[in-house]
């Protein structure tokens, strides 16, 4: 029987039993025919339009956050140190305030944000880029 493996979109040839008892009941491939052939070949070119589109936008942000610099101030003593530390979900939201759709998964630092001054602070985008954003804590 010839099915389509949704994972890979691959056309194969398998045993009728391995396809009705295990592949088609558990949603791992569809049956080949050729309306289905269509569809799925339909599907995959959308896919991989919007994956293009995705890519040009991602490319477009670390453009944009490259080398831009973030500024947030917090509560500290006279040397500096901070009553607390400058988290990630902090960082998220000052970096969409300024209008940067980034996700909290994104973000990283290289140490914990428990002092006043300037911080590098990576946002390493999906599609593997990396790109460094320099985060200014200043004492309130």
């Amino acid at each position: 029987m010839k099915v389509i493996i949704k994972k890979t979109g691959q056309i194969k040839d398998v045993a009728d039993g391995h396809a009705t008892n295990y592949l088609l009941p558990n949603g791992l491939a569809i049956p080949a025919t050729e309306t289905a052939i269509e569809d799925f070949k339909k599907k995959q070119l959308a896919v991989s339009e919007l994956r293009a589109e995705n890519e040009s936008e991602l490319k477009a942000l670390a453009e944009s956050l490259s080398g831009k610099t973030i500024k947030t101030s917090a509560s500290a003593n006279a040397d500096g140190t901070l009553f607390g530390s400058v988290s990630e979900s902090a960082i998220l939201k000052l970096m969409v305030e300024a209008g940067y759709p980034v996700h909290e998964s994104w973000i990283s630092t290289s140490q914990p944000i428990k002092h006043t001054g300037n911080h590098p602070v990576t946002i390493t985008l999906p599609n593997g880029k990396s790109v460094e954003v320099i985060l200014v804590v200043e004492a309130k």
